[in-house]
């Protein structure tokens, strides 16, 4: 069983991350830590349900270029 930890600890995030976090929190009015705590979550779903990772660089970039497409759907920062 997993133990969890009481406190917060700093995580990597790609800048480029980041900034989709920051908007679509500013869109939905919410912090970016519960945003990022709620997307960190959905990825952890996401990687178990697909049970892989991108592998390379171009499979990262061809993801966050998705999910760039999504945030610009969504019309968010305008």
């Amino acid at each position: 069983m997993l133990e969890v930890e009481r406190y917060g600890i700093h995580v990597r995030v790609k800048p480029e991350v980041e900034e989709l976090v920051r908007l679509v929190a500013n869109h939905l009015g919410y912090l970016p830590y519960t945003t990022r705590n709620a997307a960190i979550l959905y990825g952890l779903a996401t990687i178990l349900l697909a049970r892989r990772v991108p592998d390379t660089d171009a499979e990262f970039l061809e993801l966050l270029e998705k999910v760039r497409a999504l945030a610009r759907q969504a019309k968010l920062g305008s």
